[in-house]
């Protein structure tokens, strides 16, 4: 499994080491500042967290909801976790369960808006409806975390993507109604009826 990106305020676990949460990013310095269970800080560079990404994840997820159940980080890790192994239903249920215990919690409405922008298929939705979806979700992080967005937030690409490829979906189901219509024989004009 890839590694995951690094978000502030989510919890990880790194082969071989404890829980931990990510609590700073310096993109200039390509630097990761993390913080453990125990309170210790640690600067982290880019390349270690590419390398040091255990592929036991889920495991640790899950453990880390069993240990702490009312604790909305753990859940919206393990509905990353999940996501990670494209277990797409497992996924949505854990970030919703993170929002059941903190409606205000940004950052697992932004994974839900991921996660619907991302998965080739959703169980019971259309592509505009998972598209919506995904958009929606958005909205609801950028609600919630509007004091912290960036003047050009990348969510904002996100809901752009989601726009786009509603449009793209709606002209192709236009195309396939026309294509079915070419094939049925023409009605015959209004008040003729053929007849001599």
């Amino acid at each position: 499994m890839a590694a995951p990106q690094p978000r502030i305020g989510n919890w990880y676990r790194l082969s071989g080491g404890e829980l931990f949460e990510v609590v700073a990013i310096d993109d200039d310095e390509g630097s990761i500042d993390i913080q453990y269970f125990d309170g210790t800080v640690e600067e982290m560079d880019r390349d270690d967290w590419e390398s040091q990404w255990d592929d036991g994840a889920l495991e640790a997820a899950q453990k880390a909801t069993q240990l702490m159940p009312q604790f909305s980080k753990a859940w919206n890790n393990l509905g990353s976790a999940y996501r990670g192994k494209l277990q797409y239903p497992e996924s949505e249920s854990a970030y919703k369960r993170a929002t059941q215990l903190d409606p205000n919690y940004a950052d697992a409405y932004f994974n839900l808006g991921i996660l619907y922008l991302d998965a080739k298929q959703m169980p019971g939705t259309d592509l505009i409806t998972k598209l919506n979806t995904a958009i929606n979700y958005f909205n609801k992080y950028k609600q919630l975390a509007g004091y912290r967005l960036i003047k050009v937030d990348p969510v904002d690409t996100y809901v752009a993507e989601a726009r786009t490829g509603i449009d793209r979906e709606q002209k192709r189901i236009l195309r396939m109604q026309k294509q079915q219509q070419r094939g049925q024989p023409k009605p015959a004009p209004a008040g003729k009826t053929g007849e001599k």
